[in-house]
């Protein structure tokens, strides 16, 4: 085997290895999910039914108390208050599961689901520091990983560090030489746009590499993912 032969075999296992890495939300704290506010509201809704099946409770024990039989109206009403509300509860519970459910996963035009908060926390201590909400209004804008492109802004400027005209992500124009913005905002935003062209649309990282930084894109593939896995760790329970 040659030798370029052993470097492309090597960059396929490392990478192979770091996907490997993506873990479950489960593993990360909830408030790190960009669904948090809706499991907020619907564990209050939940309350707000247990709060049903109590009064359920007491109109039965209340109706016995006095003698009625299991099969009076008031007693037959309050066990269909309280099976009512159980069922809600249920549908209510399953909805959070399904919202806690995501993958840290390191597709690049496909959200991850994370908060505020999660980008804030990956970006601490970095030129970037203050700018994660504009991470989160990249997923919910172009639907596009903002933990991607923090991976691409590692790799291309140190998160900014090594940065002009506040293009964090090394983009091009057509002519040559960096594409200029005036916030590190535009940048993202372009940068969300950018994924959705034709030739990065629902790659994968290597594949985009190829034509993102194609003189280096082994290194560059390798690269961003170890970014991605160095910023979900920093969320990890």
């Amino acid at each position: 085997m040659d030798k370029i032969s052993i470097k492309k075999l090597v960059a396929a296992i490392m990478l192979c290895i770091i996907f490997s890495s993506a873990v479950q939300a489960g593993e990360i704290d909830r408030e790190y999910l960009a669904t948090n506010e809706r499991i907020l509201v619907l564990e209050g809704l939940i309350q707000e039914q247990r709060d049903i099946q109590n009064l359920a409770q007491q109109l039965a024990a209340i109706s016995r108390f006095f003698g009625l039989p299991e099969d009076s109206p008031t007693i037959i009403l309050a066990q269909e208050k309280w099976w009512k509300a159980q069922e809600e509860i249920e549908r209510l519970q399953n909805e959070i599961k399904q919202l806690e459910a995501i993958t840290l996963h390191y597709v690049p035009t496909e959200k991850v689901g994370l908060s505020v908060l999660a980008f804030s926390k990956m970006l601490e201590n970095t030129t970037l520091a203050d700018e994660a909400q504009m991470f989160f209004d990249l997923e919910q804008n172009y639907n596009v990983n903002g933990v991607f492109a923090i991976g691409v802004a590692t790799m291309e400027s140190s998160l900014g560090k090594n940065c002009n005209y506040f293009n964090p992500y090394g983009m091009l124009r057509s002519e040559g030489g960096l594409i200029r913005f005036e916030t590190w905002n535009d940048a993202t935003m372009f940068f969300g746009k950018l994924m959705l062209k034709d030739w990065y649309y629902n790659k994968d990282i290597a594949a985009i590499a190829k034509t993102y930084c194609p003189p280096n894109h082994e290194y560059w593939a390798t690269t961003v993912t170890k970014a991605m896995t160095n910023s979900y760790s920093k969320i990890k329970s």
